[in-house]
C-alpha cells in the first residue's frame, strides 16, 4: 500500500470535517495560502501547530503524522474489546451502558482511523440505538441537551459516510442508520426522502418506508411496503432454491435423494409463491422472474431433466405433466388477469417451449422414452391448442 503524505492526509480530513482552508486557517492562526503550501506539500507545519491541528480535525497526532499505526492489529483489539463490552453490560440501564461503552471504543479508534467508514456506521448505530432506548423504549432517563449532542454527532457521522463511502453496502447501513435517527425527531419528509435513494433489490426500499409509515402510524402503507418486501424476498429464496438444487444436481458425488429433496422444496416454495403473491401488476414483459408460475413450472422441468437423466422415465413423465399442466394453468390466469397482447404472447413462448425444457438439459438419447410417450405428447398437443385460441387474442 502506498503511504500518503503529510499534505494528502490533511486534505483529505478537512474535506471529510467538511471545514474550509480558510476556516482550518483562522482556527490556527496561519494564512490560508499556508495552509494550501501544506495540503500540497510544499511545506510542513511548525510542531506546535500540530496539535491543535488534530484536535481541529478529531484525530490523533500519529494519524495526521502518519506514524505508528497498525490498523489491523488495532482493529483485532477494538473488536475483541467490544465482544467483551456487549458480554458484560446491558443496554437497558443508564450506568455503564453497553451502547454508550462501544460508542466510546469506536470513538477512540476512530481518532487514529478517522475514514474508517465501517467502523464510523458502527459508531453511529451505537448512538442511535442508545438514543431509541431512552427515547422509545422508555428503559432511563437522560437530559434533553444530551439527547441533541448525541443525535447531532450521529447525524453527522452518517452524512458523512453517506456523502464520502464508496463501498455501497456499508452506505446503505448508514443511510437505513440515518433513516432511523431522523424518526426520533419524527422528520419524515426528510427519512422519505433518504429510503426514496435506496435499491429496490432485496426490498431494502420497501422496508425502510414501511419503518417510516409505522412511525407515522400510517398503517395501511406500512403494510403494502412490507408486504411487497416480503414477496420480493420470497422470490429471491425460491430463486436460492433453484440454484442449490441445481448445483446438487450437477455435482456427480451428490446422492440422488438430496437433489430430488431440492428440487420437491423449490417446487412447494412456488406454490406458496402463487398462492400468496400471484397479482397481475406484476407481469411485465421478460420478467419472468416476476411470475411464480415460472417458478414452479422450473422446478418441474429442472426434476424431470435430472430423472432423465437417471434413467428413471416414468417419475419425469409425471414431472413434465406437472409442468405442462401448469404452463396451461398459467395461460388461461394470464389470459383472464391480463389484456395487453405483448404480456399473454411472451408468457406463451414460455408455455410452448415448456416440453422441450422438460428434456433439453438431459440429452436426447436419454430422453428417449419421454419423447415417445403417448401421455406426454397429449400434454404437449393440449398446450398447442391453448396456444392456438390464444393467437387471436396476440394478434
Amino acid at each position: 500500500m502506498i503511504m500518503k503524505s503529510f499534505g494528502q492526509r490533511l486534505k483529505e480530513l478537512r474535506k471529510e470535517v467538511g471545514v474550509s482552508q480558510s476556516y482550518l486557517a483562522d482556527h490556527i492562526g496561519v494564512s490560508a495560502q499556508s495552509v494550501s503550501n501544506w495540503e500540497c506539500d510544499n511545506t510542513m507545519p511548525d510542531i506546535s501547530q500540530i496539535v491543535p491541528l488534530a484536535s481541529l480535525l478529531s484525530v490523533s497526532t500519529d494519524y495526521l503524522l502518519g506514524v505508528g499505526n497498525n490498523e489491523s492489529t488495532d482493529k483485532a483489539e477494538l473488536e475483541k474489546a467490544i465482544d467483551k463490552i456487549w458480554a458484560t453490560y446491558s443496554v437497558n440501564t443508564i450506568a455503564d451502558n453497553a451502547d454508550l461503552l462501544v460508542y466510546k471504543q469506536y470513538k477512540e479508534y476512530l481518532k487514529k482511523y478517522p475514514l474508517d467508514y465501517i467502523v464510523k456506521t458502527k459508531c453511529a448505530y451505537a448512538i442511535k440505538d442508545f438514543l431509541y432506548v431512552s427515547a422509545v423504549r422508555k428503559k432511563f432517563d437522560i437530559a434533553e441537551s444530551y439527547f441533541e449532542e448525541l443525535w447531532t454527532e450521529c447525524d453527522r457521522m452518517l452524512r458523512l459516510v453517506c456523502e464520502n463511502c464508496t463501498m455501497p453496502e456499508v452506505q446503505m447501513d448508514a443511510e437505513n442508520c440515518l433513516i432511523e435517527l431522523l424518526l426520533l425527531k419524527n422528520k419524515y419528509t426528510e427519512a422519505k426522502g433518504i429510503a426514496g435513494k435506496l435499491p429496490d433489490t432485496f426490498g431494502i426500499k420497501d422496508q425502510a418506508l414501511r419503518r417510516i409509515f409505522c412511525a407515522e402510524a400510517v398503517f395501511t402503507k406500512a403494510y403494502e411496503k412490507q408486504n411487497n418486501a416480503c414477496k420480493i424476498m420470497f422470490r429471491d429464496y425460491v430463486n436460492a432454491l433453484f440454484y442449490r438444487a441445481k448445483i446438487l444436481s450437477d455435482d456427480p458425488g451428490c446422492k440422488e435423494k438430496d437433489a430430488l429433496a431440492a428440487w420437491d422444496e423449490m417446487t412447494t416454495a412456488s406454490k406458496s409463491l402463487i398462492d400468496l403473491y400471484l397479482t397481475p401488476s406484476d407481469l411485465a414483459v421478460n420478467a419472468y422472474e416476476k411470475n411464480p408460475y415460472c417458478f414452479l413450472i422450473t422446478s418441474y422441468t429442472s426434476k424431470s431433466n435430472f430423472l432423465l437423466q437417471k434413467r428413471r422415465i416414468e417419475e419425469a413423465l409425471i414431472c413434465a405433466e406437472n409442468a405442462c399442466n401448469v404452463s396451461i394453468e398459467m395461460l388461461l390466469w394470464v389470459k383472464e388477469n391480463c389484456s395487453d397482447p405483448q404480456i399473454l404472447s411472451d408468457v406463451s413462448f414460455f408455455a410452448e417451449h415448456t416440453p422441450n425444457w422438460c428434456w433439453k438439459w438431459a440429452g436426447e438419447e436419454k430422453s428417449k422414452g419421454l419423447l415417445s410417450n403417448a401421455r406426454f405428447l397429449n400434454h404437449v398437443e393440449r398446450i398447442n391448442r391453448h396456444l392456438q385460441q390464444n393467437q387471436g387474442q396476440i394478434d
